[in-house]
């Protein structure tokens, strides 16, 4: 969206671009000279709710608060559960019985943001190239953030793989980490680390710590997200046959998979047979980024010397 479309269609956006609800953060590596990259935030413009409620309807649904949940005994909180979950599955009703009655998607006319970090390389013009580098573009699981991907990041840069890379973008939704706080009132140990800083906000007005993104839009997030999974599977067997993709999933014997299954993992990477490769990360279950970061990050720097890498220099 360019600055004329922009000043069409939200004046207020050129005029009031929020500053960054949270402190500036250093990367992991700002110690280590070896990894010439450096860290920006920025905010950008975001697309439009489309398959969630708007953000007042939603704070005035009586829905049972999770300090209010531990105060209940088991029963009591599956009957909640079941009840919020209930709601959830009408709101999605509704949005496909308006979508089916207008032809067309609701969307929210309230402007929202996006929080992405930018790690671009240092001096990229200092030295002649012979060709451009790649940018990156990682995007966070539901309920995590931007910064999540932070330690996998740092080990792929070090790799012989991080020579070829320019720039890398981490994108954060609207509904989590600084991008929720943006939008409030409108909508290994590292790893761990970098979660509980990034990730976590705590409540001037209740005092909790809670995660940054709303409990009901990371719920809601899950709910939305099966149609999204199951069409993008769809479409797999019609992607490019120039477009290298490499299947990088959790150990059956943990577990993992998609939805736990591991039979529905091996299904999938069957769907775009050709130019695809796959592994089984042992010992990996659900949280890949965060429980192997240096693994997952070693198949990445694996791929882009597979697909694009520059000879090393002796």
């Amino acid at each position: 969206m360019n600055d004329k479309h922009l000043e069409r269609d939200f004046p207020e956006l050129l005029n009031h671009q929020p500053s960054l609800p949270s402190p500036l953060q250093k990367p992991l590596w700002h110690n280590n000279t070896t990894v010439p990259y450096t860290l920006s935030t920025h905010i950008i413009n975001a697309a439009p709710f489309r398959t969630c409620p708007k953000f007042k309807p939603l704070e005035e649904e009586s829905m049972v608060s999770y300090v209010e949940m531990k105060k209940l005994d088991p029963k009591a909180r599956q009957k909640v559960a079941k009840e919020n979950i209930g709601k959830m599955w009408e709101w999605q009703i509704q949005l496909v019985e308006s979508m089916q009655a207008k032809r067309r998607l609701d969307v929210h006319e309230r402007l929202l943001w996006n929080c992405v970090n930018q790690y671009v390389k240092k001096d990229l013009d200092s030295s002649p190239r012979r060709r451009k580098g790649l940018t990156l573009v990682f995007v966070h699981p539901i309920g995590c953030n931007k910064e999540t991907w932070d330690p996998l990041i740092l080990s792929l840069l070090k790799s012989p793989a991080g020579r070829d890379i320019e720039e890398i973008w981490a994108w954060e939704a609207v509904d989590t980490g600084d991008s929720a706080l943006l939008n409030e009132g409108k909508l290994n140990q590292m790893s761990f680390k970098i979660y509980v800083e990034s990730g976590l906000h705590s409540d001037p007005q209740s005092g909790e710590v809670r995660l940054k993104m709303h409990p009901v839009y990371e719920a809601l997030a899950n709910i939305n997200a099966k149609e999204t999974s199951e069409d993008m599977y769809e479409k797999l067997p019609s992607l490019d046959g120039k477009v290298y993709i490499k299947w990088v999933m959790p150990d059956p014997k943990k577990g993992g998979g998609i939805g736990g299954v591991p039979e529905l993992s091996a299904e999938l990477v069957k769907q775009r047979p050709g130019y695809t490769s796959s592994i089984n990360l042992p010992d990996a279950a659900h949280m890949i980024p965060m429980e192997k970061p240096d693994e997952m990050a070693r198949e990445i720097a694996d791929t882009i010397q597979v697909t694009f890498g520059t000879p090393a220099r002796m």
